[in-house]
C-alpha cells in the first residue's frame, strides 16, 4: 500500500493488521512520513477551528509551503483540502470525529471481559460473586457495580475495583470510575495494567489529555496491555 493510501486508511480507521504494522513502522522511523501525517492533522485542525474564509487563507499558506517537487504527497492532501472546502460541513464532521477525545473513547472503550468467574451454563450454585458477574455479562451494569462494590468491601480482593469501574464506565459514570481505577493501580496486582488502560480511556472521556498521554506512553514503553491501541490513540492526539 502506498504511503498516501496508508494515511487515508488511517484516517478512515480501515487499516488492516499488516497495514497498521507498516504505518507504525513508518511513523516511528520516517521523518517525512510523520510530516505528512502532521500535515493532515494541521488540515483537520483548520477545519475544526476556522470559518471557511479563514480556511481559504490557511490553504494558501499550505500551497506556498508545498513548492518543492519532492513533496508531491503533500500536494495530494492539498487537493483533498480543496475538495473538502466545496463539500462542506458533512466532511468537516468526519475529520473532527477522528481526534475528539470523546469520540476516541467511544471508539476504544469496551468493558473488560470476565476472566475471574466464567459463567457455565447449567450452574445452580448461586453466589454473590457469580450473580454479580452474571449481571455484568448481561450488561446490567448498575446492578453489577453495586455487587462489585460489596464484594470488594467484604473480601478486599483488589480486582473487584477494576470490574466495578468498568461497570460504571459502561453505565456512563466516568467520574465515579476514575478514583476506583486510581485506587486499583495502587495495589499493583496482576490486573494493574488493565486499570492503566481503562484509566487512560476515562481521562479521554473527561478530556484530560495530558493525563491520557502520560498513561498511554507508559503502556507503550512497557509493551503492556493494549499497546497497539495506545499507539493508535497517541498518533491521533499528537
Amino acid at each position: 500500500m502506498k504511503r498516501e493510501e496508508l494515511i487515508q486508511a488511517f484516517v478512515e480507521k480501515k487499516l488492516g493488521k499488516e497495514e497498521k504494522s507498516e504505518f507504525d513502522r513508518l511513523f516511528e522511523t520516517d521523518p517525512e512520513f510523520r510530516k505528512e501525517v502532521a500535515f493532515h492533522k494541521d488540515l483537520k485542525t483548520a477545519f475544526s477551528t476556522m470559518e471557511r474564509e479563514r480556511l481559504k487563507t490557511k490553504l494558501q499558506q499550505f500551497e506556498s509551503e508545498l513548492k518543492a517537487p519532492k513533496q508531491k504527497t503533500y500536494a495530494v492532501w492539498l487537493a483533498a483540502a480543496c475538495i473538502l472546502v466545496i463539500v462542506g460541513v458533512g466532511l468537516m464532521t468526519f475529520f473532527n470525529k477522528n481526534s475528539a477525545p470523546s469520540q476516541l473513547y467511544a471508539d476504544y472503550f469496551e468493558p473488560y471481559k470476565n476472566v475471574v468467574a466464567p459463567i457455565t451454563r447449567g450452574e445452580t450454585n448461586e453466589t454473590t460473586k457469580k450473580a454479580t458477574f452474571v449481571a455484568y455479562e448481561k450488561k446490567e451494569y448498575e446492578k453489577a457495580a453495586k455487587g462489585f462494590r460489596a464484594l470488594f468491601e467484604n473480601t478486599e480482593e483488589s480486582y473487584y475495583l477494576l470490574y466495578q469501574a468498568n461497570a460504571l464506565m459502561a453505565n456512563n459514570q466516568i467520574k465515579e470510575a476514575v478514583p476506583l481505577l486510581e485506587k486499583h493501580l495502587a495495589f499493583d496486582d496482576k490486573f494493574a495494567d488493565k486499570s492503566r488502560w481503562y484509566l487512560a480511556l476515562a481521562y479521554l472521556k473527561t478530556k484530560e489529555v495530558e493525563k491520557v498521554e502520560k498513561l498511554l506512553r507508559k503502556i507503550v514503553e512497557e509493551n503492556a496491555y493494549k499497546t497497539k491501541e495506545a499507539k493508535e490513540i497517541l498518533a491521533q492526539l499528537n
